[in-house]
Parts: C-alpha cells; structure tokens; sequence
C-alpha cells in the first residue's frame, strides 16, 4: 500500500496577549502570581471580609538572607510577576504563646491560615499572605520570655536566627524597602510586659514605625469592665508606650469576639486604604488623643464633686462618695465604647451599608 503525503498544517499566529498591570490595580479575578483562586470585586473592594478571604501564603523567610527583595520598575513601567511584593503591609507581632496564629486565623475567616499550637516557638519563620491582592499579612516569629522556663529553647533560636531576622525585617520596613502601614502587638490582657517585649517594643517605636497595641485573651478577665483598664494603663506604663490600644479576644462564645473583631477589621482596612503610613500614624495619634481629652475631662469633674463634698456634713459626704464611685465605675466601663466611637470617626466604611450586606448574606445563607 502506498503512503499520501501529508502537507504540514500552516501555524495560526495567536493575537499577543495584553500586558497584566500592576498586582496592586490588577482587577479581581487575576491573582498576582496568576493563580486559579480568583478575587470577586466586591472582595477585593471591601480590602477584607468579614467571612471569606481569598488567602495564598506567598512567601517563608527562614533567615534574614532569604527575605524576599521588592522587584524594581522595568523601563515599560511594567511590574514582574512578584509584584505582591509592593502592596502594603500589615505586620503581627508579640511574645511566644501570645496568640499571634489564632489572632491571624480568625481575624480571616480561616482555621488553617496559620498554624496554632500551644507549643512555643512553632512559628519558626516570617511567613508573607496575601489577602484578596489587596495587601500583605505578615506573620513574624514570637519572642522568648527570659524568665520562663518553658521558653529556653525558643530563646536559643531567637538569639542564634529569628532576632536577626525580625530586626532585619523592621530595617527594611524603616527604610521603606517594604510599605508597612500597621504593626499590630500582641500583649496579653494579664500578661506583664517582659524585658524582651520592651525592647522589641522599644525598637519599634525609635523607628516610629505605625504601631497599634492589642490586648489578647480579654475573655480570661474575671471582671472585664473593671480589670480591662487598670491592666491596660499598668502594661503601656511597663511599656513606656503612649498610644492607641484594643482589646481583643478570639473566643467566638463571647460578645466580645465580634466586636473586638470588627474594631480591629476597621484598622487594618483604614491602613490599607490610607496613602501612607505618615498617615496612619496620624489617625492613631488623633484617636490617642480624643481618649486623652476624654479622660482629662472626666477628672477634672470628679475633682469638682471632691470639692463640693469637702463642704458637706460627713453624712452627705459618704452618700456622694458611694455616688461618686459609681459614676467613676462606669465610666471606666465606657471607655471602651468611646475608643469605639473614635474609631469609628476616621473610618470610610458606612456602617449602614455594612449591616445591609450581613442581612443580605444571612438571607442568601437562608435560602
């Protein structure tokens, strides 16, 4: 049997492709790195979800040498494929055991974004996530207390690795090789500041790096709304630290968890939306401020009534006194709730729209 010949098929010229833009004005639906998981627009507008995340660990720095160098604008004005690398980040930080991963996996909706023990030292490098391509998350290894015993060994590797490490991070942060808009430290609510936190805090702050203050496990408080401030003003004095705090709490049975959740969701979101960090300092400092004036306020009315009682039979000054006492409890007990509306004052998210959407999910949940 004889054999045709075949004529080669003649090759189809495919149109070029056009150029992707830039990570941080990339449309939803292409992920920095061209992943599959794809943003919705309405995700990727509100910065971050209240209960789903598109979330991709990009990046583990074992080592200060390995920390990922922001790529340079080529001649086109194109950005190369790691262009994550110029979106803005959001640092959490703290002591060992301090919640950092617990904090991070409910603050995005995910059990398994980062990984929670009760281990000391598991986070054994600074781990980079990108969150809806808007922004990036960075996980950076806990410190050692000196003084507990269950902490030698992650004081080995601290001081052999991971202090280099951090310190190097903060550099570059400093030099502004990366755009930190937010450091958010993690201290627990019953927890006295170490030697260590100070210095950590201390480096921070010579930086004058955006720091926000976050006190953890708020639910372990007996009583909440008396211990919450005391315990509060005796670690930013053990600090030396003069600035905004929150506190927050992961234990979802708790009021307290949503709305401590919901606070700290507005931060981060105002940080990312803000055109720099000058500018997130300034809204932590104006908030700082108004709590300041708040409570100056209310001092100088309780020396008002102290002046009135010391004119008064002593029967009428233990009845005022009792009054008195009670007052100040509850304004001690709405300190928070004033903090909550100081922030709420510099955020650009309509709360109004906010609740809509929750009862437009709930509805399509029904459904």
């Amino acid at each position: 049997q004889g054999t045709a010949e075949r004529t080669p098929r003649e090759k189809v010229e495919e149109p070029p492709q056009p150029a992707k833009p830039p990570a941080a004005r990339r449309p939803p639906g292409e992920t920095a790195e061209g992943a599959e998981d794809e943003v919705p627009f309405e995700l990727w507008e509100q910065v971050l979800g209240r209960k789903f995340n598109v979330v991709d660990r990009v990046w583990q720095s074992p080592n200060a040498a390995s920390l990922p160098k922001v790529p340079h604008l080529s001649e086109d004005g194109m950005v190369p494929e790691n262009s994550w690398l110029r979106l803005p980040h959001i640092a959490v930080n703290g002591m060992t055991n301090s919640g950092k991963s617990t904090l991070i996996n409910h603050c995005l909706n995910w059990e398994y974004a980062a990984k929670a023990s009760s281990v000391p030292g598991r986070t054994k490098s600074i781990d980079f996530y990108c969150v809806n391509n808007r922004f990036v998350l960075v996980d950076l290894p806990g410190y050692p207390d000196p003084e507990e015993i269950a902490h030698l060994g992650v004081l080995k590797n601290w001081e052999a690795q991971w202090e280099d490490l951090v310190l190097s991070y903060l550099d570059m942060c400093a030099c502004r090789l990366y755009d930190l808009r937010l450091l958010v430290q993690l201290q627990g609510s019953k927890t006295r500041p170490s030697k260590m936190c100070r210095k950590f805090v201390g480096e921070v702050v010579r930086q004058d790096l955006p720091l926000l203050l976050l006190l953890t496990k708020d639910d372990k408080l007996k009583q909440p709304l008396i211990q919450r401030n005391y315990y509060a003003r005796q670690i930013k004095k053990t600090l030396g630290l003069e600035s905004m705090h929150l506190h927050y709490t992961s234990n979802t049975r708790v009021p307290q968890s949503r709305r401590s959740k919901k606070q700290l969701h507005r931060w981060m979101r105002n940080a990312i939306l803000a055109n720099s960090a000058d500018e997130v300092r300034g809204m932590l400092e104006d908030v700082w401020q108004n709590m300041k004036r708040r409570e100056e306020k209310a001092k100088k009315e309780e020396g008002k009534k102290k002046g009135k009682k010391n004119s008064k039979k002593p029967g009428e000054q233990q009845a005022e006194g009792e009054a008195a006492e009670d007052e100040r409890s509850a304004a001690d007990d709405t300190d928070e709730e004033a903090a909550e509306e100081q922030t709420e004052a510099v955020t650009a998210v309509d709360e109004e729209a906010e609740e809509l959407q929750e009862e437009a999910e709930e509805e399509d949940e029904e459904e």
